[in-house]
């Protein structure tokens, strides 16, 4: 990790979480809880730490690929859990970051937003269409 940033990791498995606090030290802050869940979002948020609270860069890279049958025979129960994550989670968490990091950039400039692939993004499933 860069020297003098704080990074904040937000996860719905607590034993990595562990792990990476162990490895990256003090100036990273372990939060368990799934993107998904739009109240947990914003009150997680809400709620970060001092030393937390100035967000500079927001990566979001949740994602979730369950469901690999054929669309045809696909889960539509998996498609809303996906689309929860991959698609609600990421706007759930750019929403409740935005506000604190547009007013500490120019006029010039925009928020540093990124969204990083999952293997979800990069799945695909062939259809027969015959």
């Amino acid at each position: 990790m860069k020297e003098a940033w704080k990074v904040i990791g937000p996860g719905r498995r607590q034993s990595r979480l562990d792990e990476l606090a162990a490895e990256l030290g003090g100036d990273f802050l372990p939060l368990c809880f799934d993107v998904a869940k739009r109240d947990v979002v914003v009150e997680m948020f809400a709620n970060l730490p001092e030393g937390f609270k100035n967000i500079d860069v927001l990566l979001n890279n949740a994602g979730s690929s369950i469901g690999q049958n054929p669309a045809q025979e696909g889960s539509m129960d998996d498609w809303d859990e996906m689309i929860a994550t991959n698609i609600n989670g990421l706007l759930y968490c750019t929403r409740s970051v935005l506000p604190g990091m547009v007013p500490v950039t120019s006029s010039t400039s925009a928020p540093s937003l990124a969204t990083a692939p999952s293997s979800a993004a990069t799945c695909t499933v062939p259809l027969r269409l015959s």
